[in-house]
């Protein structure tokens, strides 16, 4: 497992919280990052959910933004088959042989893209971009370590291969591949960045619009404006809306500085998402970093919305639990958090503690430590535990959450797990908050911290049982 390390000093270091943290799994924002400054992301994408499966069509304007970038020119289009699309990225692609059509007159723009056909379809792109991937017997190893490489059809098997050797396609377990699979938008933007690190030979850096007169958890309770300092060189800036569960539900573009938000279009007491999306030129598009507000009458915790469709789809491959130890194994990583400790004379000093959680979370709880540490309650953390592959432990046979590195259990023997009715012990031997410093106060900075993200607290989240030490992203 790779280790993630936050660091700190004895002072609270505070991580920054993006909005798009909740909306783009932790694994996708290094691939995001590099594609947006690069110009590579197009706005028909952003407009939609990134952890929704790509189509056809957005596939096409994202791997010609990616060709223009390698090679650039003029691209003389001839004759076009295809009667369901006049989209110019595919009429493109086709004029260069990048794309084929479903049908000899259909390109079904709508239709989701497979693995295998975005393996063909970036191949073709390189070569394309005089560029050229080559495949040799000495790679089968690592191509034949995926268990289902074989599913591949014919007329994809040798790119499926390409694109696993220059690790533009890796698999969604360690044994798996699924070429068959479709792809989610977040995914394919990774995959466009991996292979410009393996292909391109010239970098391109385009400064991001930033968002003014918002902030992130800022509370509004009318209309109100938002404004943006251009990116160099900018036509245009179109403003995106996202609700909480992440659909456009506004969209203003205008060559002016600042945009009115009419509220009477969004609901009263919700989160959104603000992106300022700066048009560079004609189909390069650079987005600000989201903004994350509150509209309502008070702003509160902005609790996290997300529906657990969405919870799955952000911490589960292709959004399905884990089936074994070892594919669990592969998507968990190592954090170093800060924590409070207490001294045999009572006296608390600052220290760090690691933890094993699933990789989609990291950030998300490395910031959550941080919220705790830098409370003034300064809440003292003896024991912490996170990712263990093992059954429940009320003994009904199912996996426990652990087993999945979506939970955390903070001082297990002064929070315990119990009966709700009679208080009788599962695990750990009470709960005294207030009267033990490791109990875990109801209205205190570690229950608000994790609340804040929107994970539950096994405190009050259930009436059959109460688990005081258990934060569950999943609710369970």
């Amino acid at each position: 497992m790779k280790k993630f390390i936050a660091l700190m000093t004895a002072s609270a270091l505070i991580l920054t919280q993006t909005a798009y943290a909740a909306e783009l799994s932790d694994w996708a924002k290094p691939g995001y990052t590099a594609a947006n400054s690069a110009g590579l992301v197009p706005i028909s994408m952003a407009t939609n959910k990134m952890t929704g499966n790509i189509t056809r069509e957005e596939f096409c304007e994202i791997v010609m933004n990616m060709y223009k970038m390698m090679k650039g020119g003029e691209i003389v289009q001839g004759e076009f088959p295809f009667v369901d699309t006049d989209n110019m990225s595919v009429k493109e692609a086709y004029a260069l042989g990048i794309i084929d059509g479903r049908t000899e007159t259909e390109f079904c723009p709508s239709d989701l893209i497979t693995r295998q056909e975005i393996a063909k379809i970036l191949m073709r792109t390189i070569n394309a971009a005089d560029k050229e991937a080559h495949l040799t017997a000495e790679d089968l190893e690592k191509i034949c370590s995926f268990e289902d490489f074989n599913e591949s059809d014919d007329w994809a098997a040798a790119d499926v291969a390409k694109s696993i050797k220059y690790d533009i396609l890796n698999g969604v377990s360690k044994t798996q591949i699924a070429p068959k699979g479709y792809a989610t938008r977040e995914q394919a933007v990774t995959i466009i960045s991996r292979s410009i690190n393996a292909f391109a030979d010239n970098s391109v850096y385009y400064q991001q619009p930033e968002i003014t007169g918002i902030y992130n958890g800022m509370s509004v309770s009318g209309d109100f404006s938002v404004g943006w300092d251009y990116a160099p060189g900018a036509m245009d800036c179109t403003v995106l809306v996202k609700d909480d569960d992440y659909n456009t539900v506004q969209t203003h573009t205008t060559t002016g500085k600042s945009v009115h938000i009419n509220t009477s279009k969004m609901e009263f007491n919700r989160k959104y998402t603000v992106i300022a999306a700066a048009r560079v030129t004609n189909g390069v598009t650079v987005f600000s970093e989201p903004v994350e507000i509150y509209y309502g009458t008070e702003q509160g915790i902005l609790n996290n919305f997300a529906s657990l469709t969405d919870k799955y789809n952000r911490v589960f491959p292709g959004g399905v639990p884990f089936e074994t130890e070892e594919d669990a194994e592969y998507n968990m990583t190592e954090v170093t958090i800060p924590v409070w400790k207490l001294s045999d004379s009572g006296e608390k000093y600052s220290s760090s503690m690691n933890l094993v959680v699933n990789r989609n979370l990291a950030g998300e709880v490395i910031n959550i430590f941080n919220e705790i540490y830098n409370d003034a309650e300064r809440f003292p953390i003896k024991d912490v535990g996170g990712y263990c592959w093992r059954p429940t432990a009320s003994g009904t046979g199912s996996l426990s959450q652990h087993s999945f590195g979506t939970c955390i259990d903070i001082n297990y023997d002064e929070n315990y797990y119990c009966y709700a009715s009679t208080g009788e012990a599962i695990t750990g031997s009470f709960w005294k908050p207030y009267e033990n410093p490791y109990s875990i106060p109801e209205n205190g900075s570690v229950v608000r911290a994790f609340a804040k993200y929107g994970w539950k607290w096994g405190g009050n989240a259930w009436t059959t049982y109460k688990d005081y030490m258990h934060f569950t992203y999943l609710g369970k």
